[in-house]
């Protein structure tokens, strides 16, 4: 961020403001990206019930993963479920969709 000028001392008021709507109950996230960016006091802050969704198994980018070989996004957070849809599921639904 330092490269693109930005200063996080700096930022507009209310940036930091408390975001929260009552009527999200549950969060699903699929291929979720920027995970690293969670710190651990907002990962262990967060009590709605999440399900993360990876889109395959196979050459999964670093980025999306939450898993211990990615992010660790998955331990982190303490009302979280993980599901992978496997390539084979993904393949054939795109050549129904074709």
């Amino acid at each position: 961020m330092a490269k693109g000028g930005a200063n996080l001392a700096q930022l507009p008021a209310g940036f930091a403001a408390d975001v929260y709507d009552k009527r999200i109950s549950k969060i699903v996230a699929i291929d979720p990206g920027w995970t690293y960016a969670i710190s651990n006091e907002s990962a262990v802050a967060m009590k709605r019930p999440i399900l993360l969704i990876n889109l395959g198994d196979k050459d999964r980018w670093k980025t999306v993963d939450v898993g211990p070989n990615g992010s660790n996004l998955l331990g982190r957070l303490s009302s979280a479920r993980y599901a992978v849809v496997h390539a084979e599921i993904i393949e054939l639904m795109a050549k129904f969709l074709l």
